[in-house]
């Protein structure tokens, strides 16, 4: 491994990298989507979000209470979502910049960051808000956390990390792999018996409880709520649980191609090189503790994906790669980090160009079952003039499947609150009364017997039902036809 350069980066000009590259792929998110549907994890996240609960029946609360802050100033549009996913990728790539700075320097570190550019991560995958992207700015602020409160062990550091491990578990209950990498990594660090034996770790453990005991106490509350969603995901057969843990490892893989690409090829490398550099990854202490920290969170995720028998999936594993090319650097030993950085970056804008290009003529080559075709907004404008056929008041609640009631929370014309599945449990904030005096919207996908039966259930003699098709055009051709049941239970009148 050779000697790390004198740092010699311009902050400002990084910063000002940082933000035109999130900028850029916003930009791209909002010319992709176009006038199709956002995805539906962010409409749900905006919809939970309005409520403010201290958590929802499939995950904490963090990211849906930061949806719920920004869309209370910013209007329901694709690009003020786009705008959040930048503002989180910006933040993420700054914490990744802070944390590589604690195992490289100069050069190397600047061409390990740099090489995040030209990952998915923190481009194409990146604009979609969610209970797994909120971890591209958590993760690595965590981790720098992490790292200062092992090597200072003093007040602040620990305090830190604490409250940035609860923010993480508050975000998703995933965050214990990343947590228990953090503990792998302690284990591995040089100063792990003076680590222990401060005050540092009790700081951040008492921090962390305080901040997540509100949430733990609405989990006694709703019978552990989240947890029941859990169950449902878990119980597959180890042999489907092993393919999906088999697709994830070769995902990542691909998404890190370029990477390791541009290392090797950079280095020029041969066995002996790769040898020698895999023994200096795991015996000099602080790449041993940089090494646990870019790989433990992966191999964490496979464990408990086979342990509990799930469908794992890549979108769970977006943001734990901060680390990966230092280590891939540290790995290849490249003789000329500089120029590696210079055309990573120009690779990046390269990139970033031919989305803001191509991203445009997205409907045009979306299938007739994709996301941007499905009839959502179609259905929302729909549903709200059927309502206001009947009624000048606003649409305050509206009930139906995940997809289309969510979808005209966002897409409508009013702000109202979401009757999910017409199940109290899982939208506690709709109440018999609140029914009665603000009226129901009902939509349903005519094959969804459940959500019809719902709709019926909680219909009322003022009722009127609507049975009607839509289809999406876009890009010059059609989405697939579909059938909807939309029900109009209008308010009382006043007075």
């Amino acid at each position: 491994m050779q000697a790390a350069a004198p740092a010699r980066v311009n902050q400002q000009l990084l910063a000002a990298l940082i933000a035109a590259f999130a900028l850029a792929y916003a930009a791209i998110s909002v010319l992709s989507t176009g006038s199709g549907a956002i995805h539906q994890d962010m409409v749900e996240a905006y919809v939970w979000g309005r409520q403010f609960e201290l958590g929802y029946y499939k995950h904490p609360p963090l990211w849906a209470w930061i949806v719920g802050g920004w869309f209370s100033i910013l209007p329901r549009t694709a690009w003020a979502f786009a705008l959040l996913c930048g503002v989180n990728v910006a933040a993420g790539l700054w914490g990744s910049w802070l944390l590589i700075g604690q195992f490289a320097s100069g050069d190397r570190r600047l061409a390990a960051f740099l090489l995040l550019l030209v990952t998915p991560f923190y481009g194409f995958t990146a604009y979609v808000f969610n209970a797994n992207s909120i971890f591209i700015s958590l993760w690595p602020w965590t981790a720098y956390a992490f790292v200062r409160a092992m090597d200072e062990r003093r007040l602040i550091p620990a305090a830190a990390f604490g409250a940035l491990a609860a923010a993480d578990m508050l975000s998703k209950y995933y965050a214990l792999a990343l947590l228990l990498a953090c503990l792998a990594a302690a284990l591995a660090h040089p100063k792990a018996k003076a680590y222990f034996t401060s005050p540092s770790p009790w700081v951040s453990v008492l921090v962390g409880a305080v901040l997540v005991a509100p949430h733990v106490w609405w989990l006694t509350q709703t019978g552990f709520l989240p947890f029941s969603y859990f169950h449902t995901e878990t119980g597959r057969s180890l042999a489907y649980s092993a393919g999906t843990a088999g697709r994830l490892l070769l995902a990542d893989l691909a998404s890190l191609a370029i990477v390791m690409v541009l290392v090797f090829v950079s280095a020029r490398l041969g066995p002996r090189r790769i040898a020698s550099g895999a023994v200096a990854l795991v015996s000099e202490p602080r790449l041993r503790l940089m090494t646990v920290l870019a790989l433990a969170p992966l191999i964490l995720t496979l464990i408990f994906g086979l342990a509990f028998r799930l469908k794992l999936s890549s979108n769970w594993t977006i943001a734990i790669f901060p680390l990966a090319p230092l280590a891939l650097i540290e790995l290849a030993d490249p003789p000329r980090p500089a120029s590696l950085a210079r055309f990573t970056v120009g690779l990046a804008v390269i990139a970033a160009m031919l989305g803001l290009i191509l991203a445009p003529l997205t409907d045009r080559f979306s299938g007739p079952t994709s996301r941007i075709m499905q009839p959502t907004r179609e259905l929302a404008s729909t549903a709200a003039a059927l309502w206001r056929a009947r009624t000048q008041a606003p649409i305050a609640i509206v009930g139906g499947d995940e997809l289309y009631a969510e979808a005209l929370a966002f897409y409508g014309p009013d702000r109202p609150q979401v009757f999910v599945y017409f199940d109290p449990h899982l939208a506690p904030w709709i109440t018999p009364g609140a029914l009665a005096a603000r009226g129901l919207l009902a939509v349903c996908p005519a094959a969804d017997t459940v959500c019809v039966a719902g709709a019926v259930h909680y219909s009322t003699p003022a009722t009127d039902w609507t049975r009607i098709t839509l289809t999406r055009q876009a890009g010059g051709h059609s989405g697939l036809a579909q059938a909807f049941i939309i029900g109009v239970t209008p308010p009382p009148p006043q007075g």
